[in-house]
């Protein structure tokens, strides 16, 4: 389209985009009168030369300047301190504007980014509550949220933790609305500052990993289980450092035997399944693989890249957890980056994610086993969690007699022969049904 000033489409810009940001920081900062005055300056220098298109444009952004300003300078006569929050919501990134009030005048702007892929009504509750009840976050006398979702559950924690008496308020009137529609103007102005960011961070990830392309597409892995059980696989895909949540997938894992632990031939398995798809079907191969782990799982996922003869079309690295190393292959010392580093930042996002949701499939899984132990005639919720936990899942019943099962439990023979039964039919169904 030829709008966007990101280094991703234009690299020869970076000095006028570094003007575009400061012209938003003043924006965000309430400095409307200098941007005015500077468009003032140029309609008359364009004017001069008759260049009435250019002037056109100017008036149009003077027009909307005035308009944010008019609304920044919306006060309310209640004497009290009010938080409005508000989601700017995309398909890859949601930003978190919070205007905060004291005594009707508006004293400060917080703005958060937000990654994740949760549903709006969820993301709002996980926000206020990790937010509000932070240590040193002082609690106003009422929250107003954009959207009307039941808050009596939180609004008691954040109380009961902060041991005060908060509002958590959904209301549609006019003096919210528009400070609704100022909250919008915040969100996507400071969206453009954090895609430039993320411009920067990725180029400095290319740098890094010594690539010879930008890492736009970036594939993360990784591998979750139940003590060798139900073992499974996550895929997340992220473009430009933001998630792109129609690349993601999940896979069962049918190479390892029963009670198995082998993280790198797990590996192994999804990154040949996924990348043996991509090439029959003569897909686009992504830029960069990150590997959620350390040098023996990269070392397994590389050696399969290897096989199917793409390990110079596609960069791929590990990053291990607890120290942040980044390894790469063929390399024996890994890369130490400072905690802030953005483009160490951008991996974590991407290996965070991955286990995330590697995490959340296999957790499905487990109480998919907890459901179906409700099965058993004579079994209810709280047997069924009983029986998960003393037991394990259906391999591990399978390992142990009718009379072993009925000590562990405490309970008759005739109860444990229906748990046995019903985990070797259970069993037989998964191995027909193990695949995706």
């Amino acid at each position: 389209m030829g709008q966007c000033l990101g280094v991703c489409y234009r690299e020869d810009l970076e000095d006028e985009y570094k003007k575009e940001i400061e012209q938003i920081k003043h924006i965000l900062n309430g400095n409307i009168s200098k941007l005015l005055n500077d468009i003032e300056i140029k309609m008359k220098e364009v004017i001069m030369k008759e260049n009435f298109e250019a002037a056109i444009k100017l008036k149009e952004t003077k027009k909307s300047l005035i308009e944010i300003s008019q609304t920044q300078i919306i006060t309310k006569i209640d004497k009290l301190s009010e938080d409005y929050l508000y989601i700017h919501k995309t398909d890859s990134l949601n930003t978190i504007v919070i205007l905060k009030y004291k005594d009707g005048k508006l004293t400060e702007k917080d703005i958060h980014f937000d990654e994740s892929i949760y549903e709006e009504d969820e993301l709002i509750e996980k926000f206020i509550t990790q937010y509000y009840t932070s240590p040193n976050m002082i609690v106003p006398d009422k929250i107003h949220i954009f959207k009307k979702i039941d808050t009596s559950n939180i609004t008691k924690l954040i109380n009961e933790l902060k041991n005060i008496k908060t509002e958590i308020i959904y209301k549609e009137t006019q003096d919210n609305i528009k400070i609704i529609e100022m909250a919008t103007s915040n969100a996507k102005l400071a969206l453009i500052t954090y895609n430039h960011e993320k411009n920067k961070a990725i180029e400095n990830l290319k740098t890094i990993l010594e690539m010879k392309k930008l890492p736009k597409t970036i594939e993360g892995f990784d591998i979750a289980h139940i003590n060798g059980y139900k073992t499974v696989a996550s895929l997340v895909t992220f473009k430009m450092g933001k998630p792109f949540k129609d690349g993601y997938r999940v896979y069962k894992i049918n190479s390892l035997n029963n009670g198995e632990i082998d993280d790198c031939k797990a590996m192994k398995e999804v990154i040949s399944r996924r990348y043996s798809k991509l090439l029959n079907e003569q897909l686009k191969l992504p830029d960069l693989i990150l590997i959620d782990g350390g040098k023996g799982q990269l070392n397994a996922a590389y050696s399969i890249l290897k096989g199917l003869r793409i390990e110079e079309k596609i960069a791929i690295c590990a990053l291990a957890k607890k120290e942040e190393i980044i390894f790469l292959p063929n390399k024996n010392q890994g890369i130490k980056l400072q905690k802030r580093n953005s483009a160490l930042q951008v991996l974590q996002n991407v290996r965070d994610e991955a286990h995330r949701r590697a995490n959340n499939f296999n957790n499905k899984l487990h109480n998919n086993i907890k459901l179906n132990y409700n099965k058993i005639k004579g079994i209810g919720e709280q047997k069924a969690k009983k029986i998960l936990k003393v037991l394990g899942t259906y391999k591990d019943i399978l390992l142990l007699n009718e009379d072993e099962i009925a000590t562990k439990m405490k309970i008759n023979i005739t109860m444990a022969n229906k748990i046995k039964k019903f985990a070797e039919e259970q069993n037989l169904n998964n191995k027909q049904n193990n695949h995706i």
